[in-house]
């Protein structure tokens, strides 16, 4: 459990969705407090970015490539 905790925190998505949703018009007050209020799918998607990147990693080092 305190790998998927650790996992959402270290990922960077959360700060890769702010930073897109900052860049349009259609930013408002309220896209930003559904980003920072810790959505499912934000979770989500933290989550499986970190597992890809550590299996990423895994193989990297195991096969040293």
């Amino acid at each position: 459990m305190e790998y998927k905790v650790n996992g959402i925190f270290t990922s960077c998505f959360p700060l890769f969705i702010t930073s897109f949703i900052g860049m349009g018009e259609s930013a408002n007050e309220g896209v930003f407090d559904w980003v920072f209020s810790d959505p499912n799918v934000i979770k989500a998607a933290s989550i499986i970015g970190r597992v890809l990147d550590d299996m990423g990693s895994h193989t990297r080092y195991t096969h040293g490539l």
